[in-house]
């Protein structure tokens, strides 16, 4: 199939994907308005997780740009007085798009994150780790593309720079604004966080569309030239203009990062709470955490029996001795409360104790023998006295056991 076929071909392709990418995340910023009512299916689905739809859009057109870079490739190889080194790089970045196609489905950059979660204690920005061997990827594929940037007509350059730089500040920028959103504040399943995931994943799929129309304009360019090469030879840009568009670009994609950083914390945020003192447990400020990766569950309705929160909780797992996490809690205001907390049970949950500015309040066995996570209701620990700012932690007691926090309720006591 020729190069025009394929552009020709991949063209439509493309809208229809594009499109399909683009009603997903209309459907994502709905969603992040409802999202202790949808059925579990229907996230799972159109949501941003990895068996949705919008994941297949990202994938598949991360693959049309793999095939787009073949057929250039392959017309730049044949072409009369081509370098044969030129080529090459084609086939370079068709191979890395389509690695990227795969791992977008498979999620094999995941287990990097497991790795140096386990061997750092990764804070910050750099709390979802995978940002970390992501950059570092991206760096070595663009030194490796500069010399190909070179030898491309301007309007080609500029496309396939800015694309870049706009899918890099989702893939790993916005990425890294989610992740210190989440260390800083614990929510992991709130509005913010959920627009925040939607503009990342926004920015990717925009990226990857603009990028394949510059190299399916380009193949058109490309195989309309019929004479000699030496006639229509296109001289190499200056490195100094080159570094100059790159710095465009880059400048670019840093004032989407630090925009979306800066209006994130102010950002309207998603509070189910109807009960007065009733704070869920992805609602309190996370400020420590130690040999311990905390995760969000979001459970089916029939593998739980209720809770103060249904079907969403805040899951410790363990990652050496010693595992604990601490939460800023805040009082409305200084004074005695009653202080009950809600967790769940299972069986592969262990003892945690739990503390408040240091001192233990009570201990508490979260075992069960079944295989669905219960909620244990409300546990009272007592009354406390409280400050403005309060530190609640939760330690584990035995290693290789889980946790599941729910929530807490503070009742004001009269003297």
């Amino acid at each position: 199939m020729s190069t025009v076929k394929i552009s020709t071909l991949l063209t439509k392709i493309t809208h229809v994907t594009f499109a399909t990418a683009v009603a997903c995340l209309v459907i994502n910023i709905i969603f992040a308005f409802y999202l202790e009512r949808l059925p579990h299916w229907l996230f799972r689905i159109l949501g941003t997780g990895e068996q949705s739809v919008l994941t297949w859009a990202s994938s598949a057109l991360l693959l049309y740009c793999a095939l787009m870079l073949v057929s250039i490739g392959q017309a730049a190889k044949q072409r009369e007085g081509q370098s044969t080194s030129m080529w090459r790089r084609w086939i370079e970045l068709a191979i890395v798009f389509f690695l990227m196609s795969m791992d977008e489905v498979a999620q094999l950059h995941e287990g990097a994150t497991d790795i140096l979660v386990e061997s750092y204690d990764l804070q910050g920005y750099l709390y979802f780790a995978w940002v970390i061997p992501g950059a570092a990827f991206a760096v070595v594929i663009f030194t490796r593309s500069l010399g190909l940037l070179r030898t491309l007509p301007a309007a080609t350059r500029k496309r396939m720079v800015y694309s870049g730089a706009i899918y890099l500040a989702g893939a790993i920028g916005i990425e890294a604004v989610g992740a210190n959103y989440s260390f800083h504040t614990g929510k992991v399943q709130d509005l913010t966080f959920q627009l925040l995931n939607t503009v990342e994943e926004g920015l990717e799929v925009l990226g990857l569309w603009l990028f394949l129309r510059a190299l399916i304009v380009y193949s058109d360019f490309q195989v309309s030239v019929d004479s000699p090469l030496e006639d229509t030879a296109l001289p190499k840009v200056e490195w100094t203009n080159l570094l100059a568009e790159l710095g465009r670009a880059a400048a670019l994609g840093l004032a989407i990062i630090v925009v979306t950083d800066l209006i994130s914390p102010y950002l309207i945020k998603l509070d189910s709470s109807k009960v007065p003192g009733l704070i869920e447990a992805e609602w309190l400020p996370r400020i420590e955490t130690k040999n311990c990766q905390t995760e969000y569950v979001r459970l089916r309705p029939e593998a739980t029996a209720g809770g103060i929160s249904r079907n969403s909780l805040l899951q410790l797992v363990p990652r050496g001795p010693g595992a604990q996490q601490s939460f800023t809690l805040q009082a409305p205001r200084p004074g005695k409360y009653r202080l009950a907390i809600y967790m769940a049970k299972h069986q592969s949950f262990g003892e945690v104790n739990v503390r408040l500015n240091g001192t233990p309040l009570r201990n508490i066995n979260l075992y069960a023998p079944s295989n669905k996570v219960l909620p244990t209701g409300s546990i009272d620990l007592g009354k406390v006295e409280l400050g403005e700012t309060n530190t609640l932690t939760i330690l584990l007691l035995k290693l290789r056991q889980q946790y599941a926090f729910d929530g807490i309720h503070l009742s004001p006591v009269k003297d």
